[in-house]
């Protein structure tokens, strides 16, 4: 493997040990093998931490924040430690197919529109089994292109189904520090204006 991979995986985490080793076990998985995990470490109080300490892959890397932050800022440090061009993100409690780093590297590379990120699919999981799972936006053809007008009226990107151009998403101011919700809805917004 080359020193600097191809894409960054960010993972925050604040207390996350749940689903923390089924999210990160997904990654491990992954038939697209270039890539590194960027753990930040929000100051959990459980075992987040001596989770992703047992895993003996040189490719996730671990980082501690020095004081606990609003998501949007610990982001942006997690982000300030990615070294490749593009940066996709997990969070403790989901999961990836294991082909969905490998597809969307290939369209990154099959690409000839300049694009700031690209999106998927995704199962929303529930672990109350009362609730029966569902696929977001199934039968749908999802936007594509300048999506901005669409975006403005509807969240319909998975934030864990995004990989975008890091260069391009630290251009815009990368996110917000002072949001308590919707950071990633911000970001879309941000990129989706300027990139197809």
């Amino acid at each position: 493997m080359k020193d600097i991979p191809s894409v960054s995986i960010v993972m925050n985490c604040f207390n996350g040990e749940t689903y923390l080793k089924q999210a990160i076990d997904s990654v491990i998985k992954q038939t697209y093998e270039d890539w590194e995990l960027i753990f930040w470490d929000n100051l959990s109080t459980d075992n987040s931490s001596v989770i992703v300490k047992s895993y003996q892959d040189h490719r996730i890397k671990y980082f501690k924040s020095e004081k606990h932050t609003l998501l949007g800022e610990a982001r942006n440090l997690a982000m300030n430690n990615a070294k490749a061009d593009w940066v996709a993100f997990l969070d403790v409690d989901d999961i990836w197919l294991e082909n969905k780093l490998e597809r969307q590297i290939e369209l990154i590379r099959s690409d000839k529109n300049d694009i700031g990120f690209l999106y998927g699919r995704c199962e929303v999981i529930y672990s109350d089994d009362s609730k029966r799972n569902h696929n977001f936006k199934e039968g749908q053809i999802l936007p594509s292109g300048n999506i901005f007008d669409e975006l403005l009226l509807e969240n319909f990107i998975p934030f864990v189904s995004a990989v975008a151009n890091k260069k391009k998403f630290c251009s815009l101011g990368g996110f917000d520090n002072k949001l308590r919700h919707s950071t990633d809805y911000y970001m879309f917004l941000r990129l989706a204006e300027k990139y197809p």
